[in-house]
């Protein structure tokens, strides 16, 4: 009789620790992701942004020694004009804005870009080349 319930007691608890949900969350990092690493400019219709993103490295200006991040994984839903809504993993090292690379049509190619949040109104377009105008675009985040 007490192996009967011993044994019963070891398959309900393999059955119970199997159905328990985990709750994971990704920890944040200090790596900066491959999507995101080079050279990002952002013409602000007076001042060239210029980033560098290095893998340990966040540098605003070329002679600033940069800064090492804590990056942290988004999941947003987003709808681009001419495009159906999707969930964009994005990414943030600061509170304020989250970074969206992708792939869109800027300056008549398609060019790998960041998108990136603003405080309101459309978002901003990074690219990898030095742009003569802003490049912005009108997303809706869910």
């Amino acid at each position: 009789m007490r192996v009967w319930k011993k044994g019963l007691l070891v398959v309900l608890s393999t059955i119970l620790f199997m159905t328990l949900s985990f709750n994971t969350k990704a920890a944040p990092t200090s790596t900066v992701p491959k999507a995101m690493r080079g050279n990002w400019y952002f013409y602000d219709y007076n001042s060239m942004n210029h980033y560098l993103f290095t893998k340990h490295r966040i540098r605003f200006d070329i002679n600033d020694k940069g800064f090492r991040p804590r990056i942290r994984t988004i999941y947003r839903k987003m709808k681009l004009p001419g495009h159906s809504a999707r969930t964009f993993r994005g990414y943030s090292f600061d509170i304020d804005y989250i970074y969206f690379p992708y792939k869109l049509k800027v300056a008549g190619r398609y060019r790998h870009v960041l998108i990136s949040t603003m405080e309101q109104g459309p978002m901003a377009i990074y690219t990898h080349f030095m742009p003569a105008k802003t490049y912005t675009i009108n997303a809706r985040m869910y």
